[in-house]
């Protein structure tokens, strides 16, 4: 006998939710797959088992593999997050040592965020400083700063990658924003924050950026062993440019550096990026990024 088309309808749906899964989960898939799962999928079993040896096996096979404090199937999920976290615990490592020595040089605020990867935000100005003095060379050493940084983050993963359980690559990006913002600090949330309509555009901007995409097509704009740098103004392109260029020089980028318009963001126009590839294999860039103890035991 043919199957019921209730069940042919539920598998075509299963495999509409499968071929999401492998095309890459967006924001909000999970949720909606998992009610999917445990709300019209896991009530049929006792019926299914009813349908011959084959059926309810698979059933047992899943029930089997389903981790009973968090009722669902968490194997790969628990490899993949772990693998996350080991990720972003080296990352944060290196970023906290290589802030520190920043700070150091010229103090600054710095706030890192840490969610399903690595990112932070750094206010710099007269303002924030005791003396109120500030010279611009301390901005661009930033600037370079983080460009070091993005670099030695690629190296890292790179190194650590083959050592999870669920491989991993990682995406860099810098936005750039050389106009002053207006900013105020929040006594109650012990934080900073941007006041006005066209602070709050760059807000906007900080929050969607990383899923830009290329003008004309689908391409996104971060992409696995490169680093992205997006401005608005012809002056943060040629002064990136020009730092980029330097890192060239020293052997941490690759010579492929291409400019790029981006598609218009929500409320914003015109933005434009540089990418350029990471030497993950350079000399020099393992030189500044390995951690101390690393490189004493490979010596």
């Amino acid at each position: 006998a043919k199957p019921l088309l209730v069940f042919q309808e539920l598998r075509s749906r299963v495999e509409t939710h499968v071929s999401r899964i492998r095309a890459g989960l967006a924001s909000g898939d999970e949720p909606v797959i998992l009610r999917f799962v445990k709300e019209e999928i896991e009530p049929l079993f006792p019926h299914l088992r009813t349908l011959g040896l084959k059926v309810n096996r698979a059933v047992d096979r899943y029930e089997d593999a389903v981790d009973a404090s968090v009722g669902t199937v968490y194997r790969l999920r628990k490899a993949f997050e772990e693998s996350v976290g080991v990720l972003n615990g080296r990352l944060t490592s290196y970023l906290d040592r290589e802030e520190a020595q920043a700070q150091a040089h010229f103090p600054h605020f710095f706030e890192r965020h840490r969610t399903d990867g690595v990112d932070y935000l750094i206010y710099v100005g007269s303002s924030l400083l005791e003396t109120g003095q500030f010279e611009r060379l301390y901005l661009d050493n930033l600037r370079l700063w983080q460009i070091k940084v993005a670099c030695g983050m690629a190296w890292h993963t790179e190194r650590l990658r083959s050592s999870l359980k669920v491989p991993l690559d990682t995406t860099h990006l810098i936005l750039v924003q050389n106009a002053p913002l207006s900013i105020g600090f929040r006594f109650d949330e012990k934080r900073f924050d941007v006041d006005g309509a066209y602070d709050i555009r760059n807000e906007i901007i900080k929050s969607r950026i990383d899923k830009a995409v290329i003008k004309g097509g689908r391409e996104r704009l971060t992409q696995p062993g490169h680093l992205a740098v997006v401005f608005s103004s012809q002056e943060e392109g040629e002064e990136m440019q020009r730092h980029l260029a330097f890192f060239q020089e020293e052997g941490y980028l690759k010579r492929d550096l291409v400019t790029l318009d981006l598609e218009e963001l929500p409320g914003v126009q015109g933005l434009k990026a540089y990418r350029v590839g990471i030497d993950l294999e350079s000399g020099a860039l393992g030189q500044i990024a390995r951690f101390p103890e690393a490189a004493t035991a490979s010596a």
